[in-house]
């Protein structure tokens, strides 16, 4: 009689063991899952985000980086081709897709700098005129010197180039002009610069008032 309480106990805590490790493999899975989703999501973001930044802001990423995002894409199609997510699978896209974000944050700056420079070195020039403004486009560009898989963030870039390109446009400069403000804003303009053309385009930018020169030290 007592044998058989014992073996049936013994049933007991195997039957037990048994749905406790189905309850903590359908957790794992679960958990491996919403990863999966994640990752799947953030794929999608990322994508979103590199085709707005190649049409409108002539970012295409290296031959190299596209081949391993196709990669990681295909990667994430085989990790659900048995109707569940593969944690190993999971983990290895997770692991790819920080590679690379790496190596588009690298490819970003230096495109970042290629597009940006010559207008923010303009605006600098130009920054005791219209400081406001140039100083909105001056933050937006910088916010975005730093690749963040953010749409809002190329927008605002987008919009803060057109902006600086519209002012910058509208107050008619060329190279003797800006020579002249570069001058102006590092404290190192004389009369000497004080040419025909330079106070035509200051009278003409009602600048008069506002262009103070001093005597150096000797």
């Amino acid at each position: 009689m007592i044998f058989d309480q014992m073996e049936r106990r013994i049933k007991d805590m195997k039957e037990l063991r048994r749905l406790e490790m189905i309850k903590a493999n359908r957790a794992q899975q679960e958990i491996t899952d919403i990863k999966y989703r994640n990752l799947v999501s953030q794929v999608k973001e990322l994508i979103e985000v590199l085709g707005y930044a190649k049409n409108n802001l002539q970012f295409v990423i290296s031959d190299s980086v596209q081949a391993d995002l196709k990669q990681l894409i295909s990667k994430l199609l085989d990790a659900v081709q048995n109707g569940y997510a593969d944690k190993d699978m999971v983990t290895d896209g997770e692991n790819d897709f920080k590679t690379i974000l790496a190596s588009i944050k690298k490819e970003w700056n230096k495109h970042h700098a290629a597009i940006t420079t010559t207008t923010v070195n303009t605006l600098k020039v130009i920054g005791g005129i219209e400081s406001e403004q140039v100083a909105s486009c001056l933050a937006d560009i910088k916010v975005a010197g730093t690749w963040q898989t953010d749409l809002t963030m190329l927008k605002r870039l987008k919009k803060s180039l057109n902006s600086a390109e519209t002012l910058i446009n509208k107050m008619d400069l060329d190279q003797e002009i800006i020579i002249f403000l570069t001058k102006i804003t590092y404290g190192k303009a004389t009369l000497t610069d004080l040419n025909e053309k330079v106070m035509a385009w200051i009278r003409k930018e009602n600048l008069d008032s506002r262009v103070k020169l001093s005597f150096l030290s000797k």
